[in-house]
């Protein structure tokens, strides 16, 4: 036994138990550790004959680690309490492997079987309790750094204790929940087809009357030891428009739509649906009624200006030539700029079109066994995914292009980036990590940054905070659905770690709830307009929309105090009753917001 303060590791008939605070944290017998072979074998950590205990100790930590030999995979587990913070940290270190693996579940979940909840980082954030057993879906199989997990972080909240979990090396891992008994644990994925680093994970304990806002703000800290939280106002020395940014309303439209027959949204009883331009006078004439109308900050969002919305990428070029060729667009952009608004484009860099011009199979990202994964489901038709080594050169090539052709820009959306999974490459000639992958798509944004351009991305990721400007959206999961119905209770999990260092833009729907009131609970950024460029996908409601004359002041609203919040760290956030229809935020310069759903209203102190 490892005794320290306020921390007991014990060790005993080669089960691990934890004792913080005086009270248990014990393995779940009913999901014991284990390693899953890519054959469908699998071999049980405690199945293993082959265990062995250290003690492990060094001038900080105290612990021990476990050493299995097995045939076909041998490995180390260690548990070491850092005696200076009282943290737990448990290592999975690979030794020997003999044997595909697919999957390593480890540690067991720790479990106290009281009435709780687990905190989730699934997108904006979710306390699921553990009573509630709706069936809860994870995107990309819960893998961090993608929508499933906007940070590396898990917790467990009790009446007498939580548990904090930090994913100290998230880019090849996994989380789970079970839908039957709410077990959460970790899953860690080979790299490259081999476990072959050490995999990390930091576990915090609490007393009684820690709550997910404990938890967050504990995480907050961590990332700042960590040298991981770049605020906006650091971010604005490198680009002063952030602070026009932070004034305007959000504007979201289209040029040109163009669904190829062999994509899965192609309307063969209806073809003239699949093909719809609106050109760049349009639109311009469109931001003068804006502007005509009393709004005075906005920032433009573009889709499809080049060949078509999601066609032909990487090689988006030339710019449309049916909605007026390279000259109106530039036209359009300084007209925007002339009426005191933001400019900014939608560009893709992981959807390989087989249209596009250089397209070559080479660059695509190839599987373990050589094939190379490919879809239709865009309006682009048949793609593959371009791997992330080469995304950097064709952002240089386009923005380059488009600024030679007189169009500057003052932000740019690189899709999916934030929101869809890491991806791993087997060519040899551009073999690449996640981490890599990670690394890649930062280059990116970083290379927009270099080119006074604002990035922004889909979704909201930490793997990229230290560059990401704002996003298109950052949206709690009932949000993406029209029903509004998922598991579990949505909760400000991002914004109450990282509020102070992105604009997020909010819906403004009705399509239940008033969404302007989270717009507002969060100290968000506004949607003035937003138009989806698939129905039924993205968050777009067929019903809950506010006409323009009316949304104008609903914007102005919500702008006004997030000119107010913008950069600054959101404290805390509760629900008021129990039917968490009322709640409240708190931010660092004393301005608490309350909203009532069922009332439609909302209170600014």
């Amino acid at each position: 036994m490892i005794q320290t303060e306020n921390l007991n590791l014990i060790y005993q008939n080669g089960k691990i138990k934890i004792v913080a605070y005086d009270k248990p944290w014990i393995e779940d017998e009913h999901h014991p550790s284990y390693i899953q072979f890519k054959d469908g074998t699998a071999l049980y950590l405690k199945d293993i004959s082959h265990q062995s205990f250290h003690p492990y100790n060094s001038g900080t930590f105290e612990g021990f680690y476990i050493e299995y030999v097995h045939v076909d995979f041998s490995f180390r587990t260690f548990y070491l309490i850092d005696r200076t913070t009282q943290e737990l940290f448990l290592r999975f270190t690979p030794l020997v492997e003999n044997k595909k693996i697919k999957e390593v579940y480890w540690p067991s979940p720790f479990v106290r079987q009281n009435k709780g909840y687990h905190v989730l980082p699934y997108r904006q954030g979710l306390i699921l309790p553990y009573e509630d057993l709706t069936p809860l879906n994870l995107p990309f199989n819960g893998q961090f750094c993608s929508a499933a997990a906007y940070l590396a972080m898990l917790g467990t909240v009790e009446e007498d204790g939580a548990c904090l979990m930090i994913n100290q090396t998230p880019w090849d891992s996994r989380y789970y929940v079970t839908n039957t008994t709410r077990a959460l644990g970790f899953c860690h994925l080979p790299s490259l087809g081999k476990m072959n680093y050490r995999r990390d994970l930091c576990f915090v304990f609490f007393d009684r009357g820690s709550d997910y806002n404990t938890l967050a703000k504990y995480y907050r800290h961590y990332l700042k030891e960590q040298g991981h939280l770049r605020t906006l106002r650091e971010k604005q020395i490198a680009l002063p428009q952030i602070e026009q940014l932070i004034k305007s309303s959000f504007v979201h439209m289209g040029i040109q739509t163009f669904v190829q027959p062999d994509s899965r949204f192609y309307d063969s009883k209806n073809p003239e649906k699949n093909n719809h331009l609106t050109t760049f006078e349009t639109r311009m004439h469109e931001m003068e009624e804006y502007a005509k109308m009393g709004m005075k900050n906005l920032y433009l969002h573009l889709d499809g200006w080049g060949v078509a919305y999601d066609n032909n990428h990487p090689d988006v070029m030339p710019i449309n030539q049916g909605a007026g060729g390279p000259e109106t667009m530039a036209r359009l952009q300084q007209r925007v700029n002339d009426l005191g608004y933001l400019f900014g484009i939608h560009d893709q860099y992981r959807d390989y079109y087989h249209r596009a011009k250089s397209y070559n199979l080479e660059y695509a990202v190839q599987d373990e066994d050589g094939t190379y994964y490919a879809h239709d489901f865009w309006a682009g038709g048949m793609q593959n995914y371009l791997c992330a080594t080469q995304a950097r050169d064709y952002v240089k090539r386009n923005f380059t292009t488009l600024k030679k052709q007189g169009v500057h820009l003052d932000g740019a959306y690189l899709d999916v980036f934030t929101c869809n999974e890491l991806d791993e490459c087997f060519n040899v000639n551009h073999k690449m990590t996640r981490k890599d992958c990670a690394d890649a798509r930062m280059a990116c944004f970083n290379y927009l940054i270099a080119s006074n351009i604002m990035p922004s991305s889909e979704e909201i990721n930490e793997w990229a905070m230290d560059s990401l400007v704002f996003c298109h959206y950052a949206p709690y999961e009932f949000m993406m659905h029209e029903n509004g119905k998922c598991a579990g209770i949505g909760i400000p999990l991002f914004n109450l770690v990282y509020h102070d260092c992105a604009i997020i833009p909010w819906m403004m729907d009705r399509p239940n709830d008033d969404y302007m009131l989270y717009a507002l609970l969060n100290g968000g950024a506004p949607y003035f307009r937003r138009d989806a460029a698939y129905p039924n996908i993205d968050g777009a409601f067929e019903h809950g929309f506010v006409p323009y004359d009316k949304q104008m002041a609903r914007c102005l609203t919500v702008s006004d105090l997030h000119q107010k919040v913008a950069g600054v760290e959101m404290i805390s956030h509760r629900f008021i009753d129990h039917s968490f229809r009322k709640q409240e935020t708190v931010f660092a310069n004393g301005i608490v917001v309350s909203i009532d759903l069922d009332q439609g209203t909302y209170a600014i102190k």
